[in-house]
């Protein structure tokens, strides 16, 4: 079973799909923590936001988090501080959310997964999803080996949503 999950939203269509998705099918048992990264400081009211974002969601234990710096490094840091088993993603329809996940792979040794902006809330996905981690949680896929994480990135990318 999952226990935590790091859900980066940046206010997109797609960071939205993510988490309404990740908290439909994983907020009754797993923790949730809603991150935003702001590359520049200083930004007004995204911790609010955030947890407006976050009282929609039904989920029952869900935190928010503002970060600063890059997104990838910031995202991938929270990860490992919070100990999350597996971070979510938006995919825009364009394929958008590429960028992160290969920069999140390659520093992260817990499966990314992109959830596409036009999810629906789907019965049989987190069996899925869980099956999967289940499946790949005794291997070890270490950040400096790429192609390990390929077949993984593949396999979640797989999973119908």
């Amino acid at each position: 079973m999952i226990h935590r999950i790091l859900v980066a939203v940046d206010f997109s269509q797609s960071s939205l799909a993510a988490a309404r998705w990740a908290a439909t099918h994983f907020g009754h048992g797993a923790e949730l923590e809603l991150a935003h990264v702001a590359e520049r400081p200083e930004v007004p009211h995204a911790g609010r936001a955030l947890s407006g974002l976050a009282e929609t969601l039904r989920a029952r234990r869900i935190s928010v988090q503002v970060l600063q710096g890059p997104r990838v490094p910031a995202l991938a840091e929270r990860a490992l501080a919070c100990r999350a088993e597996l971070v979510v993603l938006g995919c825009g329809i364009d394929g958008s959310g590429g960028a992160t996940l290969e920069g999140l792979a390659r520093l992260l040794a817990v499966p990314v997964l992109l959830v596409p902006s036009t999810v629906t809330a789907s019965s049989g996905t987190r069996d899925a999803v869980e099956a999967l981690m289940d499946e790949i949680g005794s291997q070890s896929f270490p950040a400096s080996d790429p192609p390990a994480w390929g077949t993984v990135v593949d396999r979640l990318k797989g999973v119908t949503l």
